[in-house]
Parts: structure tokens; C-alpha cells; sequence
């Protein structure tokens, strides 16, 4: 049966316009309805400071160049740089400092000695390097087994466990991560810090049953292969070059518009209803393929919920400093800032701020992970405050859940949080963070925070959780169908005309745009 178009794309982020690109160089007859005036989506970023020309997205500094492949097959012309690598592990309170660790075991040996962090009392710090060491080789190896496989369709449970020995299999995907971590690392501080990437977005903790900690630990692991690569310019400027593949391919973009309603026909075209220009539109597909969280795409279908509400456990504060702090121990400062730099998150802080949002309190301290994305593209500042040494820091606080900041206004929720971060951060740096804090042009603190609750009303993401929906692994168990390409390529939903493209999608986390890139193979391979 005839339609108005081949493929009806809700959402024009990096996944809807890499699906849109792919679909229209085949010559499908692509319309993508995006909310927002601009395309981009999340990443995109939005002028928080006054008078200051800096656009800032809670999501900018996770931001990676999409897979080489889709590079190549749409022929983006965005340039990448280099990524920040490395981890910078600070100190408590009472020992001011920290360690830098590269991933070069002599130069971590050493960095290990010098900070007096062995494997335990009177332990020597060649055996902390080696714990450290034993983790960290662990992740290469997940890296190398799941990384390459994330252009192709899913793997069964089977073929991944075949990929990873058992040792590695039986640490990072049968048990809590908190039991290898205590195994290999007697350190408190270093266990803290080995565990504190996997706690950026699900509620979850080290210990946690449920291995929701494995899920975020693995899914980190996967994205290293495509952390050395971020697009110069930022989000926006990926955002431009994949518009350009997706308009220049002939791929229709509406900009502005709010879908209402999908309404799926069985084997005949979905119907889809949107708003645009002060009109309601209405519009029949072949496929529909939605970049939105599966518990809104379930709402615009009129669907029951699968499952249950996700609950992120995020909040992220930007800022616009004049200079990076001084960094006891470190010089030049910007060492401790090339990668991830880890902020009051030994084991013993991140239990005790468990216990305290449990109780429905915001620690003194929040544990935190600080990124500086001008370090590796200085372009995400105009040239004035480039040579004036500023720089956007970055700080996510770990841990903090969604049910938290329902029990108080989104406004005290936001004010308590982001004290909490600056607080934090004064603690680790040795000055105070406010003296470093640039003014806007009215005089205010240049800090734009999200808490959970704001990324929620901001973006739309349920339970305020960043990757849309509780993550997954990276595969799929042997008793799910994977018989239609939907499934194979981990984009089903219940209608078969309806397809995920968005960051829920398994494996999406790992890259741009990968989401987007699987919805569209799985239209190929459906329509061959």
C-alpha cells in the first residue's frame, strides 16, 4: 500500500539524522519531525551564560565521533580530535593531591609509590600498580571482545561468553563488580575510584544484585574504542555535518514539529500525527523509526508499559572557569584534567552516600567525576576566552536517584546538588572553586546544573535517566527471538512497522549516532 513516505523519523538528534542519512542515500523517501528548532537533539547545546557565546549540554562532555564505518558511509565531513584519556584519582581532604594513571604500568608504578597507595597496610605500591594493572587489563579485553562487534547485528549470550574467558566472564557478567574490584584491589581509594564510571547513570552501587553496576562497567568498557575520537566543535558541529548528509541525500526535515500520535496498521503504512507551524499534520510511512525513550514512544502509541519506570541517578553541573585549578603535586594542572579526573569517590564515600540518599539526605561531599572537554577541543570556546585560559569543566555527581529529588521543589533539589558539587570540588582542589568561576555579563556564576529531575523536563527522559531507559547488555539471551531484523539488530518494539533508533537501543551508548545506525540496517535488511 502506498504512503506519504518511506520512513517517518521522530527525532532529528545524532541517531534520527544518522538514520535519516543512511535511508535517504538509498533512496527511501526519508521525513524526520524534530521539537526543537535546531537539530542535535541533547547534544546540541544551548547559551546558558549571558553575554558569553558558549553553548553547554549536560551531555557534551560523553560526546564521541560515530563509528569509523558510518564516517565513511555517509561521508561526514565533521573533524574529529583527539579524546581525553587517562584517570586522575585525587586524595582525601587531609592528603592533598592525587594520582595520575595513564595505563603505562612503569609511569603508574611510579605515580602509585609516590602517592603511597599500595595494595594494603605495608603492601609495596608495585603491588597497588599491579592491582590497578590486573582491572585495567580486564577492561582492554572487554574492549577488544565486545567493541568490534557493535556495527554488526546482536550477539547471543553464548557468542559473547565465547569472546571473553571464563575468568573475565565469570567477574564482569555473573557477579557483582564490587567482588573482583575487593579481589584485585585492596586499596579503598582506588576501588572507588575503579567503580565510579559504571555509577553515572543507572541507581545502582557496586554491590547491587541486580548488575545493573556490570551493565554501566561493561558499556564503559565498550565505549573506550571510540573515546579517543570527539568531533572538533562539539556536538553541534557533528549535528551540522550529519544535517548535511541527511538534506543533501534528500532526506525532509521538519524543525519545530511535536509528534502526537503513532497510530500502527498492521502490515499496512503507520499514521502518524504531528504539530507544526501552528497546524496539525497528518502523515502515513512505511516505517517509523522513533529516537525518543521507549516509555514515550509506548505513550504515543497508546501502549501499555513493558516495564517500569527507569530511575536515573545523575546530576551534572557545568562550569566556565577562568583557569583549571592548582592541582597539589601536579604540573602542569591540565594533567590531572585530561581524562577523568575522580573526586571524594573511594568505596568508603560512595557506601556512605548510598546510605545518606536513602535517607533522603544530599551528603556534605557528593562523590563526582570532573571532565574538561576544552581540553581536547579548545573550539568549544570562542578565541577571546581560548587565550584567557578558561575552560568548561564538567562534573557529574555519582549516585544521586530521580526518587530523591521528587521529595523536594526542582528548584532547592537543583540549589542543594550543585552546592554539593561545588563543595566537593573545594575539597579535592585546595581552593575554593567559587574564586575560580567566571561571572556572566549580569554578574552571576557562569554553573548551569541538571539534576535527574531536570533532564527529565528538559529532554524527556523518563525518570530523568541520560541513556533513556535502564541500560543492557551488550547481548542478548539464547531463549529471545532474534528471527525478524528488528530483533537482530536490537530495534524492535511490538508493531512491526515500528522501530527504536534512539540511545535505548543495546549498544547505542557506545558511539554517536549507533542507534540511528542500527534502526536503519534493520530497515534495509527488512525491505531486502
Amino acid at each position: 500500500m502506498a504512503a506519504d513516505f518511506d520512513v517517518l523519523i521522530v527525532g532529528g538528534g545524532i541517531n534520527g539524522l544518522t538514520a535519516a542519512a543512511y535511508l535517504a542515500r538509498s533512496g527511501r523517501s526519508v521525513l524526520v519531525v524534530e521539537r526543537s528548532t535546531v537539530c542535535g537533539g541533547s547534544v546540541a547545546g544551548t547559551r546558558e551564560f549571558a553575554g558569553i557565546d558558549v553553548a553547554v549540554s549536560p551531555f557534551m562532555a560523553d560526546l564521541s565521533m560515530p563509528e569509523p564505518r558510518i564516517c565513511r558511509d555517509l561521508g561526514l565531513d565533521c573533524a574529529q580530535t583527539a579524546g581525553a584519556t587517562g584517570t586522575f584519582v585525587s586524595l582525601p581532604a587531609t592528603a592533598p593531591g592525587g594520582v595520575l594513571l595513564t595505563g603505562d604500568a612503569e609511569s603508574d608504578a611510579a605515580a602509585l609509590e609516590r602517592a603511597g597507595l599500595g595494595a594494603g597496610v605495608g603492601a609495596s605500591a608495585a603491588a597497588g600498580s599491579n592491582d590497578v594493572r590486573r582491572i585495567a587489563d580486564a577492561r582492554s579485553a572487554l574492549t577488544r571482545a565486545l567493541a568490534p562487534s557493535v556495527t554488526e547485528p546482536l550477539l547471543r549470550r553464548t557468542e559473547a561468553r565465547s569472546r571473553l574467558s571464563p575468568e573475565l566472564w565469570d567477574a564482569f557478567i555473573e557477579s557483582p563488580l564490587a567482588n573482583i574490584v575487593r579481589l584485585a584491589v585492596s586499596d579503598d581509594t582506588l576501588r572507588g575510584a575503579l567503580v565510579a564510571e559504571a555509577l553515572t547513570a543507572d541507581h545502582t552501587f557496586a554491590d547491587d544484585p541486580s548488575l545493573a553496576q556490570n551493565r554501566a562497567f561493561v558499556a564503559e568498557a565498550i565505549s573506550q574504542a571510540s573515546r579517543d575520537r570527539v568531533p572538533a566543535g562539539g556536538g553541534s558541529e557533528l549535528a551540522r555535518s550529519l544535517t548535511h548528509a541527511a538534506v543533501s541525500a534528500g532526506a525532509l526535515i521538519t524543525n519545530g514539529g511535536t509528534v502526537q500520535r503513532i497510530q500502527p496498521m498492521g502490515e499496512a503504512p503507520v499514521r502518524v500525527t504531528y504539530r507544526a507551524a501552528g497546524e496539525t499534520r497528518e502523515v502515513t510511512a512505511q516505517r517509523v523509526l522513533a529516537t525518543v525513550p521507549p516509555w514515550t514512544l509506548d505513550e504515543l502509541l497508546g501502549d501499555a508499559h513493558d516495564a517500569g519506570r527507569p530511575e536515573g541517578a545523575t546530576a551534572i553541573a557545568t562550569l566556565l572557569v577562568g583557569r583549571l585549578p592548582h592541582i597539589p603535586g601536579v604540573t602542569p594542572a591540565d594533567l590531572a584534567f585530561r581524562g577523568a579526573f575522580i573526586a571524594n569517590a573511594s568505596a568508603e564515600l560512595l557506601d556512605d552516600a548510598r546510605r545518606q540518599y536513602g535517607e533522603g539526605f544530599i551528603p556534605v561531599t557528593l562523590p563526582c567525576i570532573v571532565r574538561v572537554p576544552t581540553l581536547a577541543d579548545p573550539r568549544l570556546l570562542p578565541l577571546e576566552l581560548r587565550n584567557s585560559g578558561a575552560h568548561i569543566m564538567q562534573v557529574t555527581a555519582l549516585g544521586l536517584p530521580y526518587s530523591l529529588g521528587e521529595r523536594m521543589p526542582p528548584d532547592l533539589f537543583r540549589e542543594r546538588v550543585q552546592s554539593g558539587i561545588l563543595r566537593s570540588l573545594s575539597a579535592v582542589f585546595g581552593e575554593n572553586i567559587d574564586d575560580l568561576v567566571r561571572a556572566d555579563e549580569l554578574g552571576q556564576p557562569c554553573v548551569r546544573t541538571w539534576t535527574s529531575v531536570d533532564i527529565e523536563s528538559e529532554f524527556g527522559y523518563p525518570g530523568g535517566h541520560i541513556h533513556q531507559n535502564t541500560m543492557a547488555w551488550p547481548f542478548v539471551d539464547e531463549h529471545d527471538t532474534m528471527d525478524s531484523p528488528a530483533e537482530r539488530w536490537g530495534v524492535n518494539t511490538r508493531h512491526v512497522r515500528v522501530f527504536q533508533a534512539g540511545g535505548s537501543v543495546r549498544r547505542a551508548g557506545a558511539s554517536a549516532g549507533l542507534g540511528g545506525f542500527a534502526a536503519a540496517m534493520a530497515v534495509f535488511e527488512s525491505d531486502s
